[in-house]
């Protein structure tokens, strides 16, 4: 049996990482989702400091400043990224800025004077619009690059397991990696109870962190080793409930990922 298969091969190249900085409520939890749901590799940053730790080390990263939030110093932003602009460390980072306050003067600084590559946001355009704004900012700045999914490693076998209906039998085991368009899993049986290359499979059951989805998709290869790793990929048949779940988890995964590195910062 077969069934549609969703798009070309998977890339490789990795695309740009994108942070907001102090995200209002509009952005954690309504814009993100969306983000997400375009292929956008997105992460939530809640200290300035450490931010400019961490875009040393992401030099080619993307971020988007909500200069509402007040520090205490006077001026603090426009000082904040003239030094990230002027730093050998951050200077290819592209930034951008989001604030529903900001009067003309303020966009006009930051616009004409320094210039700030990914543009000026204002969030009181509302939702749709603020969004259509920030997609055409990141693409004008490659944020995706040759990447057309975000995949994640699934560190912790337990967090992310499948199991695959196939003629009266059950077969079960980990996820290694997945994104939005497919995964590579390892089958806890031997080696004689792999898949079959091109194989169609119809019942596909994926527990995400707790979270049970079903999807279906094609066995496009795999790779021998220790163990057999199947590379499968997701088919039109698998409803976009179930891919926005898939979305959810990978980018969850991917910030409690940041999170860890931002804690070991200090």
């Amino acid at each position: 049996m077969t069934g549609p298969c969703r798009g070309q091969p998977m890339q490789v190249e990795y695309g740009r990482k994108v942070f907001f900085l102090y995200p209002p409520s509009v952005i954690k939890d309504e814009m993100i989702d969306e983000l997400v749901r375009n292929e956008y590799e997105v992460y939530l940053l809640q200290d300035h400091q450490t931010a400019v730790k961490l875009l040393r080390d992401y030099n080619t990263a993307v971020i988007f400043i909500n200069i509402d939030y007040e520090l205490k110093e006077n001026e603090a932003w426009e000082k904040y990224i003239t030094a990230l602009m002027n730093d050998a460390r951050t200077k290819d980072v592209k930034i951008g800025i989001v604030s529903y306050e900001a009067d003309k003067g303020i966009v006009e600084k930051y616009l004409m004077e320094l210039m700030v590559p990914c543009g000026f946001v204002k969030l009181s355009l509302g939702l749709k619009e603020s969004t259509r704004i920030i997609m055409k900012a990141l693409d004008a700045n490659e944020a995706k690059r040759r990447r057309r999914y975000v995949r994640v490693k699934c560190r912790e076998p337990i967090k992310a397991s499948f199991s695959i209906k196939k003629e009266n039998r059950e077969y079960a085991g980990r996820i290694l990696d997945i994104s939005s368009y497919g995964m590579s899993v390892e089958i806890d049986h031997g080696p004689g109870e792999a898949l079959d290359n091109k194989e169609y499979i119809r019942d596909i059951q994926l527990r995400l962190g707790g979270v049970i989805c079903r999807a279906s998709g094609f066995v496009v290869g795999r790779v021998e080793g220790s163990k057999i790793v199947h590379l499968i990929i997701f088919s039109k048949e698998t409803a976009a409930t179930d891919i926005e779940k898939i979305h959810n988890f990978v980018h969850q995964c991917l910030q409690q990922e940041m999170d860890r590195k931002i804690k070991s910062l200090g």
